[in-house]
């Protein structure tokens, strides 16, 4: 009979969406914005190339169609913060950008990129902001718990990348991938043997001494 493991449910965070940080960086609103300005931009570079019929485009006009029309949880805290003028000004902008891509006419959009890239950046600076609160308040909570966590929370940006479990390199018939334990530990400790000179024949006696 398979064995069945049960585990209690994590239980969801509450308060306002647009106060988490998001891994890497940034939160909800830094995203959403960032996203749409990319889209944007490409759908003026595609106008003005003449690309009106591509998947990508289709796509581009139906993520901001729902973007200034506000639909959904995410896109409505993306607007809170932003002024109604100013939003009021986006979204008709934007509007007219969709409706000139769809009619195969040309459209100058060089004041609404400019007026999301103002938003965009805003964002972003609000959002590194909270991330290093976030950072601060993590590393808050560990000096709370003790010094060791303090430590393994503070050695992150000094850390080592982790370890690849296959290593490749170039050979004389092409590409070759090193996959056994003991050849990839070895292909790992190669920069640390070389400054160490390892492979020294009188390395053994060095190091006692």
């Amino acid at each position: 009979m398979p064995k069945v493991i049960t585990q209690p449910v994590v239980k969801a965070k509450t308060g306002d969406l647009r106060e988490m940080v998001l891994p890497g960086g940034g939160d909800v609103t830094t995203r959403i914005w960032a996203s749409m300005r990319v889209k944007l931009n490409a759908l003026n570079k595609w106008q003005k190339a003449g690309a009106y019929n591509t998947d990508a485009g289709k796509d581009a006009i139906k993520k901001l169609t729902s973007f200034i029309n506000v639909e959904g949880q995410l896109f409505e805290h993306a607007w809170k913060d932003i002024e109604v003028k100013e939003a009021l000004r986006i979204r008709v902008e934007t509007s007219v950008l969709l409706d000139s891509f769809e009619d195969k006419k040309p459209c100058e959009a060089k004041d609404l990129i400019r007026a999301v890239d103002q938003i965009t950046n805003s964002a972003l600076e609000k959002g590194k902001l909270k991330a290093k609160e976030a950072y601060e308040e993590n590393i808050a909570q560990a000096l709370r718990n003790g010094a060791g966590p303090a430590h393994k929370i503070t050695a992150v940006d000094s850390a080592l990348p982790p370890l690849r479990l296959v290593v490749e390199e170039e050979t004389k018939e092409g590409k070759n991938f090193i996959t056994a334990p003991i050849k990839v530990a070895e292909k790992h400790t190669e920069p640390w043997a070389k400054t160490w000179c390892a492979d020294d024949p009188s390395y053994q006696k060095k190091v006692v001494k």
